[in-house]
């Protein structure tokens, strides 16, 4: 959920995750936590190249510019 709610920090702990998944033999640790891995880069891909879809991944964030227009 960190993954994809905020993915500068979910990315990097879901890989921490996969990482410990790995050495202890838990495949499915694992591999779920390589999807969420792949969940925060695809959406900072799509955030960084089309910045209009930032809405869409988190919509309490308001982009429109560093002052408030009224």
């Amino acid at each position: 959920m960190a993954a994809f709610g905020f993915p500068i920090v979910g990315g990097p702990i879901a890989g921490l995750f996969a990482y410990f998944g790995h050495r202890n033999g838990d495949v499915v640790q694992r591999n779920l936590a390589l999807v969420a891995v792949a969940v925060a880069v695809i959406a900072l891909l799509v955030v960084s190249f089309i910045p209009e879809s930032s809405n869409l991944f988190s919509p309490w964030v308001d982009l429109s510019g560093p002052l408030p227009t009224n």
